[in-house]
């Protein structure tokens, strides 16, 4: 049975080929699929912490002390990873692409260009 990928406007066909195992998928040109690896969730969790304690804790747009309880995740001041290169625009997940954000500004600014949400923080304070 054929599987469809659909990635960013690009549609390939992948088939389960007898040459590979039933883990791995082959594109109908016999090439190999292999999935993208994703970084660790304790990479992500230090580059975060990291980010945060630069930022003496301070969310990067608002100045507010932010937390980091996993009793309250959805806390407005809970601490957040904002990509300066949104994630839809091709920004990854590194030290050098991100701020320690609130979860409010975070979720406020979202695909918001970076100087842009800048310029409205400075703007409403």
């Amino acid at each position: 049975m054929a599987k469809v990928l659909r990635a960013k406007g690009s549609t390939e066909i992948l088939d389960h080929s007898p040459e590979f195992s039933d883990r791995v998928m082959a594109r109908l040109d016999g090439r190999p699929y292999e999935p993208k690896k994703s970084m660790a969730a304790a990479e992500r969790r230090a580059i975060k912490l990291s980010l945060a304690e630069e930022q003496n804790w301070l969310c990067f747009y608002c100045g507010c002390v932010m937390v980091n309880d996993p009793a309250q995740p959805d806390a407005p001041n809970a601490l957040t990873f904002d990509h300066i290169v949104p994630k839809s625009e091709g920004g990854k997940f590194a030290k050098s692409n991100g701020v320690a954000a609130c979860d409010k500004c975070n979720r406020d600014r979202g695909n918001m260009p970076f100087d842009l949400y800048c310029e409205c923080v400075e703007a409403r304070d």
